[in-house]
């Protein structure tokens, strides 16, 4: 007569079999967000902090993808690319106006004016066109590439406030160098003329590296979370969370950024 009776292992084996749909679940949400703060963690290190709040800025957030997948990613926080122009950055920016348009019609030939003549600095732009009739694009400079833009500016200013004048649009009042609304900060330009060196600036690799890294960054990951799958008895995957959610249109203003640092 035999006795035959399950090996007690056999119970968490299946145990874990009743587990893995979850298991496994909770190792799709949780590696992007892991390999992200890591990657975010070696980027932050070699990172230059000549950039005005970078790269603290950044933040490790999901946006709502397509066919129930979220895609987690390395991004600012919507607020960053809008800033009010303050008296310390008067030598260092230079604004570009980009002129709206209502189907075919642009909205102020004053601000078409404006746009022939891109870029402007602060104390040269001759009027200020609202939101409704143009978006002002600043950018941060050096001092030495803002200064022969402003004279060029300044050489052109009178012939360019008579054509104005004559669309029946008020001049700015002399000595007003900072702007009553804010502008678009173009935060990509800032990063990018650093991370590849354009002269004057030095540069600062940090993206680069960072994505060369990725493949080693996940598999690291990915052995950290082996046990999720494999071992009945590590419940840590019982623990995931949630990021927080950004707006899908977050993805417009990084895409071109991350087409150019990633193709490299």
């Amino acid at each position: 007569m035999f006795t035959i009776t399950a090996f007690p292992k056999n119970k968490e084996v299946l145990r874990l079999m009743d587990e893995w749909e979850e298991r496994i679940a909770a190792i799709v949400q949780v590696m992007p967000q892991l390999v992200a703060r890591r990657f975010l963690d070696q980027l932050s290190s070699k990172a230059p902090s000549s950039i005005k709040g970078y790269p603290d800025m950044l933040e490790v957030k999901t946006v709502p993808g397509i066919k129930g997948w979220d895609v987690t990613g390395v991004i600012p926080p919507g607020w960053v690319f809008s800033q009010r122009l303050r008296s310390v950055d008067v030598s260092r920016t230079v604004l570009y106006v980009r002129p709206r348009t209502t189907g075919k019609e642009v909205v102020s030939e004053a601000a078409v004016v404006l746009s022939r003549h891109n870029p402007w600095t602060m104390d040269t732009l001759p009027y200020e066109p609202s939101r409704r009739e143009a978006s002002i694009l600043s950018r941060t400079v050096t001092e030495l590439e803002a200064q022969p833009i402003e004279s060029a500016r300044r050489r052109e200013l009178d012939a360019v406030r008579a054509e104005i004048r004559d669309l029946g649009v008020q001049m700015r009042p002399k000595g007003k160098v900072l702007l009553s609304r804010r502008a678009s900060r173009d935060l990509a330009f800032e990063i990018l003329r650093t991370e590849f060196g354009y002269p004057p600036v030095t540069g600062v690799a940090h993206w680069r590296p960072a994505i060369h890294a990725l493949p080693k960054t996940s598999e690291h990951v990915f052995k950290q979370l082996f046990g999720w799958f494999a071992n009945p008895g590590d419940s840590r995957y019982t623990g995931v969370s949630n990021l927080q959610v950004e707006k899908p249109s977050i993805v417009k203003r990084v895409q071109k950024f991350q087409d150019l640092v990633s193709s490299t």
